[in-house]
This record gives structure tokens, sequence and C-alpha cells, in this order.
């Protein structure tokens, strides 16, 4: 899914869910620079350590790697990769079982 398919659901959602509110009171371009903006707080709020959490969803945090030997899988040499952080996502309770009672995708 694209952010304008992402942005057009929404942009349903709202309409379908506030029902005193017309389409050209939720602009297309209007909610794609709602989710643009969403975008950049989380990603300057992972990228100083900030942990997101948003109840009935889902956790963002940071984690930080430790240095570990590793292999290049083309040249199959052996690399050694510093100490990083890496961006990690915890799925909530009810987003687990939304997915999991989810018929599966083919």
């Amino acid at each position: 899914m694209t952010k304008s398919e992402l942005a057009y659901l929404v942009q349903e959602n709202i309409l379908s869910t506030h029902l005193d509110l017309h389409k050209k009171d939720v602009n297309h371009r209007v909610v794609v620079n709602v989710l643009d903006s969403l975008f950049e707080v989380l990603k300057v709020s992972l990228s100083k350590g900030e942990h997101i959490e948003l109840r009935g969803f889902g956790t963002f945090e940071t984690k930080v790697r430790k240095p570990k030997h590793a292999i290049n899988p083309r040249t199959k040499e052996a690399v050694m990769v510093d100490e990083h952080a890496v961006c990690v996502f915890r799925p909530g309770k009810e987003l687990k079982q939304m997915v999991k009672n989810s018929p599966k995708s083919k």
C-alpha cells in the first residue's frame, strides 16, 4: 500500500465515521500532509531515541545492536559490523488480535 492509498483510506474512514463532514472538508491533499507530518514526527523522535507508544496499535523504539562479526553474502568475506541503533516495532494487543483473527493473505 502506498502513502497515497493510505491517505485515501483515511479520508474515506473519516467521511464514513463523521457524517457531518463533506468530502470538501476532508481534502485528500490535507490528509497526505497530515500523514507526512506524522511520519516526520515519528522519524525525528526515533532518531532522538524516544519511545513512541500508540495504544491499541503498537510501540516504536530504538535499540542498540552490539558490534558483531558478519559475512558479506556476495563475497563471503568476514566483516565487522559496528555498534548501531535500529528501529523496532512491537505490535500492541489489539493489532495482534486483529491480525491473528484475519483470513490469511495469499
